[in-house]
């Protein structure tokens, strides 16, 4: 994974702190006068005190950044970090919309309820939706047919 948002000056300090006690530390040696690796105890001092001087708006920032705590109504996707243009998805942003409208579009098609059984005081008629749902239907179908159609010549135009 690239390094965003904390795990770059995280990292960063613990491997000053790592040569900083190559050059100042307190060492052992092996019988065979080998050094000795730093303690279990300092590798974990190092890692607290670089998680201590992250800055927490930092940390904050890399759940929206990894969509972790971003809005589910779309309106802060702009801060995910791998739709950005330099991103490793940078026509993702896009995709994440198409799919947003094609999903409420479905939820629209569910809810109207084209259903025989919710059909009220049409006993005598054997026809599944009324007239006026049909034509709703025929409007959300369309709709759906419509922005798959767009996001796939938006697709065919990014690749070429």
């Amino acid at each position: 994974a690239p390094d965003v948002y904390w795990n770059s000056p995280f990292k960063a300090s613990i491997r000053r702190s790592y040569e900083d006690w190559m050059v100042h530390g307190q060492k052992s040696f092996t019988k065979s006068n080998n050094m000795r690796p730093p303690s279990m105890l300092q590798y974990l001092e190092w890692i607290e005190n670089a998680w201590n001087d992250l800055p927490k708006d930092l940390i904050l920032k890399s759940f929206k950044g990894c969509a972790l705590t971003i809005a589910t109504d779309g309106s802060e996707d702009n801060q995910i970090h791998c739709f950005a243009p330099n991103g490793s998805i940078p026509s993702g942003l896009d995709l994440l919309n198409s799919t947003r409208i094609e999903n409420s579009l479905v939820d629209l098609v569910q809810d109207i309820g084209i259903d025989e059984s919710q059909e009220e005081g049409n006993e005598s008629d054997n026809s599944i939706i009324s007239v006026d749902n049909f034509c709703f239907f025929s409007v959300v179908c369309f709709s759906l047919i419509f922005f798959s159609f767009m996001k796939n010549c938006y697709f065919y135009s990014t690749i070429n």
